[in-house]
């Protein structure tokens, strides 16, 4: 069957912004292929763990706006499960309205989580990806944020 060659079965997912909306989704996704999903947000409410019932998960608290949680994200990721096969930067947050509106520290937090925070969890992937011969890192974008 063609879905076969699609089995992520052994493999490792760490899905940033991965309690809720585009995140949740694709961590259900990885999960329901065979991954073993390690999904990290500031918090999991109950619909979000029963969205993910029955598939092989963790759950990882992170505050993306701290510069050391994409290092310890892929720590703890390596430590539960022994290696990180797949990276989902998912986190991002949307500011709306006039942008010459927009007070600074709103900008900060918002370049912080959608831009530096990307680059850091990348960049906590690379190094143990290159030791098993390969990963997958996936960016999610969106128009709104």
């Amino acid at each position: 069957m063609i879905l076969d060659r699609f089995r992520l079965d052994d493999n490792v997912a760490l899905v940033t912004g991965g309690t809720r909306g585009i995140g949740l989704a694709i961590a259900k996704a990885l999960g329901e292929a065979g991954a073993r999903v390690v999904v990290a947000g500031r918090t999991m409410k109950d619909d979000a763990r029963q969205e993910l019932a029955g598939l092989a998960f963790d759950f990882h608290a992170a505050e993306m706006l701290d510069e050391k949680a994409p290092d310890r994200l892929v720590a703890d990721t390596l430590a539960k499960a022994g290696r990180l096969d797949i990276l989902v930067n998912s986190a991002g947050i949307a500011i709306h309205g006039d942008s010459g509106d927009y007070p600074e520290d709103i900008w900060r937090q918002t370049m912080v989580i959608n831009v530096d925070a990307v680059f850091r969890c990348c960049r906590a992937a690379l190094a143990p990806m290159r030791r098993q011969g390969g990963g997958a890192i996936l960016n999610v974008g969106s128009i709104s944020g």
